[in-house]
Protein backbone atom coordinates (compact mmCIF):
# COMPACT_ATOMS: atom_id res chain seq x y z
CA UNK A 1 0.00 0.00 0.00
CA UNK A 2 1.40 3.37 -1.05
CA UNK A 3 1.33 6.23 1.45
CA UNK A 4 -1.29 8.13 -0.55
CA UNK A 5 -3.56 5.08 -0.54
CA UNK A 6 -3.15 4.75 3.22
CA UNK A 7 -3.71 8.46 3.80
CA UNK A 8 -6.79 8.53 1.55
CA UNK A 9 -8.22 5.48 3.34
CA UNK A 10 -7.92 7.09 6.75
CA UNK A 11 -8.80 10.65 5.77
CA UNK A 12 -11.69 9.90 3.43
CA UNK A 13 -13.18 6.87 5.11
CA UNK A 14 -12.20 6.72 8.77
CA UNK A 15 -11.94 10.37 9.81
CA UNK A 16 -15.21 11.31 8.19
CA UNK A 17 -16.54 10.16 11.58
CA UNK A 18 -13.83 11.07 14.14
CA UNK A 19 -13.95 9.67 17.64
CA UNK A 20 -15.33 11.96 20.32
CA UNK A 21 -12.78 14.07 22.16
CA UNK A 22 -14.02 12.69 25.49
CA UNK A 23 -13.49 9.10 24.37
CA UNK A 24 -10.31 9.67 22.40
CA UNK A 25 -8.67 12.18 24.72
CA UNK A 26 -8.32 15.04 22.27
CA UNK A 27 -8.72 16.06 18.64
CA UNK A 28 -8.35 12.94 16.51
CA UNK A 29 -7.61 14.82 13.29
CA UNK A 30 -4.71 16.54 15.02
CA UNK A 31 -3.47 13.19 16.36
CA UNK A 32 -3.59 11.59 12.92
CA UNK A 33 -1.75 14.49 11.29
CA UNK A 34 1.05 14.12 13.85
CA UNK A 35 1.35 10.31 13.74
CA UNK A 36 0.39 9.18 10.23
CA UNK A 37 3.99 8.87 8.97
CA UNK A 38 4.90 6.69 11.96
CA UNK A 39 1.87 4.45 11.49
CA UNK A 40 2.62 4.04 7.79
CA UNK A 41 6.28 3.30 8.57
CA UNK A 42 5.12 0.46 10.82
CA UNK A 43 3.07 -0.99 7.97
CA UNK A 44 6.12 -0.80 5.72
CA UNK A 45 8.21 -3.10 7.92
CA UNK A 46 5.71 -5.97 7.94
CA UNK A 47 7.56 -9.17 7.02
CA UNK A 48 6.48 -10.94 3.88
CA UNK A 49 4.87 -14.36 3.93
CA UNK A 50 2.64 -14.15 7.01
CA UNK A 51 -1.05 -13.39 6.81
CA UNK A 52 -2.33 -13.84 10.38
CA UNK A 53 -1.61 -10.58 12.21
CA UNK A 54 -2.44 -9.53 15.76
CA UNK A 55 -2.44 -5.81 16.54
CA UNK A 56 -2.28 -5.23 20.31
CA UNK A 57 -3.32 -1.78 21.50
CA UNK A 58 -5.10 -1.12 18.24
CA UNK A 59 -6.87 2.12 19.15
CA UNK A 60 -7.84 4.28 17.21
CA UNK A 61 -7.95 1.54 14.58
CA UNK A 62 -5.85 2.87 11.69
CA UNK A 63 -3.49 -0.09 11.70
CA UNK A 64 -6.04 -2.95 11.59
CA UNK A 65 -8.17 -1.07 9.04
CA UNK A 66 -5.16 -0.67 6.75
CA UNK A 67 -4.06 -4.27 7.32
CA UNK A 68 -7.49 -5.54 6.34
CA UNK A 69 -7.37 -3.40 3.19
CA UNK A 70 -4.03 -5.09 2.44
CA UNK A 71 -5.72 -8.54 2.69
CA UNK A 72 -4.23 -9.63 6.01
CA UNK A 73 -6.25 -11.72 8.45
CA UNK A 74 -6.41 -9.20 11.28
CA UNK A 75 -7.12 -9.68 14.96
CA UNK A 76 -7.30 -6.50 17.03
CA UNK A 77 -6.96 -6.17 20.78
CA UNK A 78 -7.55 -3.16 23.01
CA UNK A 79 -7.99 -2.24 26.64
CA UNK A 80 -11.17 -0.19 26.10
CA UNK A 81 -14.10 -0.42 23.73
CA UNK A 82 -15.88 2.91 23.76
CA UNK A 83 -19.05 3.10 21.72
CA UNK A 84 -17.88 5.25 18.80
CA UNK A 85 -14.67 3.20 18.44
CA UNK A 86 -16.70 -0.03 18.36
CA UNK A 87 -18.99 1.53 15.74
CA UNK A 88 -15.97 2.44 13.64
CA UNK A 89 -14.53 -1.05 13.72
CA UNK A 90 -17.95 -2.60 13.07
CA UNK A 91 -18.07 -0.58 9.85
CA UNK A 92 -14.94 -2.42 8.72
CA UNK A 93 -16.10 -5.76 10.15
CA UNK A 94 -13.16 -5.92 12.57
CA UNK A 95 -13.84 -7.46 15.97
CA UNK A 96 -12.00 -6.00 18.97
CA UNK A 97 -10.94 -8.39 21.73
CA UNK A 98 -10.87 -6.53 25.05
CA UNK A 99 -8.10 -7.31 27.54
CA UNK A 100 -5.27 -5.65 29.43
CA UNK A 101 -1.98 -7.02 28.07
CA UNK A 102 -0.27 -5.57 31.15
CA UNK A 103 -1.83 -8.17 33.45
CA UNK A 104 -4.06 -10.53 31.42
CA UNK A 105 -3.15 -13.67 29.50
CA UNK A 106 -3.84 -13.21 25.80
CA UNK A 107 -7.02 -15.08 24.77
CA UNK A 108 -5.30 -16.84 21.85
CA UNK A 109 -3.81 -20.25 21.18
CA UNK A 110 -0.12 -21.06 21.23
CA UNK A 111 1.49 -20.31 17.88
CA UNK A 112 -1.61 -18.68 16.38
CA UNK A 113 -0.05 -15.66 14.64
CA UNK A 114 2.59 -14.95 12.02
CA UNK A 115 3.05 -11.36 13.20
CA UNK A 116 2.24 -9.39 16.34
CA UNK A 117 2.28 -5.60 16.16
CA UNK A 118 3.06 -3.94 19.49
CA UNK A 119 3.22 -0.30 18.47
CA UNK A 120 3.29 2.53 21.02
CA UNK A 121 2.10 0.26 23.83
CA UNK A 122 5.08 -0.80 25.92
CA UNK A 123 5.66 2.72 27.29
CA UNK A 124 2.09 2.76 28.66
CA UNK A 125 2.41 -0.47 30.64
CA UNK A 126 2.73 -0.25 34.41
CA UNK A 127 2.78 -3.76 35.90
CA UNK A 128 3.83 -6.49 33.52
CA UNK A 129 6.11 -5.72 30.56
CA UNK A 130 7.87 -9.13 30.89
CA UNK A 131 4.45 -10.80 31.18
CA UNK A 132 3.19 -9.08 28.02
CA UNK A 133 6.28 -10.02 26.00
CA UNK A 134 6.12 -13.63 27.17
CA UNK A 135 2.47 -13.82 26.13
CA UNK A 136 3.28 -12.34 22.72
CA UNK A 137 6.02 -14.93 22.28
CA UNK A 138 3.59 -17.69 23.20
CA UNK A 139 0.96 -16.74 20.60
CA UNK A 140 3.51 -16.32 17.80
CA UNK A 141 4.24 -19.16 15.42
CA UNK A 142 7.76 -20.57 15.52
CA UNK A 143 9.88 -18.03 13.67
CA UNK A 144 7.03 -15.51 13.78
CA UNK A 145 7.77 -11.80 14.04
CA UNK A 146 7.12 -9.10 16.59
CA UNK A 147 7.09 -5.49 15.41
CA UNK A 148 7.69 -3.18 18.36
CA UNK A 149 7.81 0.61 18.18
CA UNK A 150 8.22 3.01 21.08
CA UNK A 151 9.61 6.47 21.87
CA UNK A 152 13.37 6.56 22.37
CA UNK A 153 14.22 7.62 25.92
CA UNK A 154 17.63 8.78 24.63
CA UNK A 155 16.19 11.09 21.96
CA UNK A 156 18.02 14.37 21.38
CA UNK A 157 15.35 16.58 22.94
CA UNK A 158 15.61 14.57 26.17
CA UNK A 159 19.41 14.79 26.15
CA UNK A 160 19.26 18.56 25.73
CA UNK A 161 16.72 18.94 28.54
CA UNK A 162 18.79 16.82 30.90
CA UNK A 163 21.94 18.79 30.06
CA UNK A 164 20.15 21.91 31.35
CA UNK A 165 18.92 20.12 34.47
CA UNK A 166 15.36 19.81 33.17
CA UNK A 167 13.19 16.74 33.63
CA UNK A 168 12.27 14.52 30.69
CA UNK A 169 9.26 13.15 32.55
CA UNK A 170 5.68 14.43 32.18
CA UNK A 171 4.85 17.42 34.34
CA UNK A 172 3.77 16.63 37.90
CA UNK A 173 1.51 19.69 37.94
CA UNK A 174 -0.05 21.76 35.18
CA UNK A 175 -2.64 21.20 32.49
CA UNK A 176 -2.35 17.39 32.52
CA UNK A 177 -0.79 16.47 35.87
CA UNK A 178 0.87 13.07 35.73
CA UNK A 179 -0.64 11.45 38.80
CA UNK A 180 -4.18 12.51 37.90
CA UNK A 181 -4.11 10.95 34.43
CA UNK A 182 -5.49 7.51 33.69
CA UNK A 183 -2.72 4.99 34.29
CA UNK A 184 -2.80 3.79 30.66
CA UNK A 185 -3.14 7.25 29.08
CA UNK A 186 0.34 8.28 30.17
CA UNK A 187 3.87 7.06 29.49
CA UNK A 188 4.71 5.13 32.63
CA UNK A 189 8.24 4.27 31.45
CA UNK A 190 10.17 4.91 28.27
CA UNK A 191 13.16 2.78 27.26
CA UNK A 192 16.55 2.90 25.62
CA UNK A 193 17.36 0.45 22.86
CA UNK A 194 19.61 -1.58 25.17
CA UNK A 195 16.82 -1.99 27.72
CA UNK A 196 14.43 -3.19 25.02
CA UNK A 197 17.00 -5.74 23.84
CA UNK A 198 17.27 -7.09 27.40
CA UNK A 199 13.49 -7.38 27.76
CA UNK A 200 13.08 -9.08 24.39
CA UNK A 201 15.94 -11.53 24.83
CA UNK A 202 14.60 -12.51 28.26
CA UNK A 203 11.27 -13.29 26.55
CA UNK A 204 13.03 -15.55 24.01
CA UNK A 205 13.11 -13.14 21.08
CA UNK A 206 15.95 -12.62 18.63
CA UNK A 207 16.48 -9.11 17.23
CA UNK A 208 16.39 -9.37 13.44
CA UNK A 209 16.41 -5.68 12.57
CA UNK A 210 16.17 -2.34 14.28
CA UNK A 211 16.43 1.31 13.37
CA UNK A 212 15.86 4.75 14.81
CA UNK A 213 13.38 7.13 13.20
CA UNK A 214 12.43 10.81 13.46
CA UNK A 215 9.04 12.43 13.19
CA UNK A 216 9.16 14.85 10.26
CA UNK A 217 8.94 18.58 10.91
CA UNK A 218 5.39 19.82 11.30
CA UNK A 219 3.82 23.26 10.98
CA UNK A 220 4.55 23.82 14.67
CA UNK A 221 8.15 25.06 15.15
CA UNK A 222 9.39 23.62 11.82
CA UNK A 223 12.86 25.22 12.01
CA UNK A 224 13.54 23.78 15.46
CA UNK A 225 12.41 20.31 14.40
CA UNK A 226 14.46 20.47 11.18
CA UNK A 227 17.51 21.37 13.29
CA UNK A 228 16.91 18.54 15.78
CA UNK A 229 16.41 16.05 12.94
CA UNK A 230 19.58 17.21 11.19
CA UNK A 231 21.68 16.75 14.32
CA UNK A 232 20.17 13.34 15.09
CA UNK A 233 21.03 12.14 11.58
CA UNK A 234 24.65 12.47 12.72
CA UNK A 235 23.88 10.59 15.95
CA UNK A 236 21.08 8.15 14.99
CA UNK A 237 20.72 6.83 18.54
CA UNK A 238 19.31 10.25 19.43
CA UNK A 239 16.33 10.04 17.06
CA UNK A 240 12.73 10.17 18.30
CA UNK A 241 11.64 6.57 17.88
CA UNK A 242 12.90 2.99 18.07
CA UNK A 243 11.63 0.34 15.64
CA UNK A 244 12.46 -3.30 16.36
CA UNK A 245 11.60 -6.39 14.31
CA UNK A 246 12.25 -9.48 16.42
CA UNK A 247 11.55 -13.15 15.78
CA UNK A 248 10.51 -15.92 18.12
CA UNK A 249 13.50 -18.09 18.82
CA UNK A 250 13.24 -21.66 17.54
CA UNK A 251 15.27 -23.25 20.30
CA UNK A 252 12.46 -24.02 22.76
Amino acid sequence: MKFKEFDDLIMNTVLMQPLSEDGFGGDENEYYAQHKERIYKTLQVLPTGGVDVLDIGCEPGYMPIALKAMDYNVTAGGVNLIKDFKNRMDRFQITIDVYNVDIDDLPYSNGQYDVVIFSEVIEHLFYGVPHALNEINRVLKEGGSLILTTPNLARLVNRIRLSFGKSVNPAIYGGKPFFQRDIYKRHNREYTFGELVQLLENANFKIDKYFYWNYPASKSKPLLKHTVNFISEIVPKSKDMIFIIASKNKNL
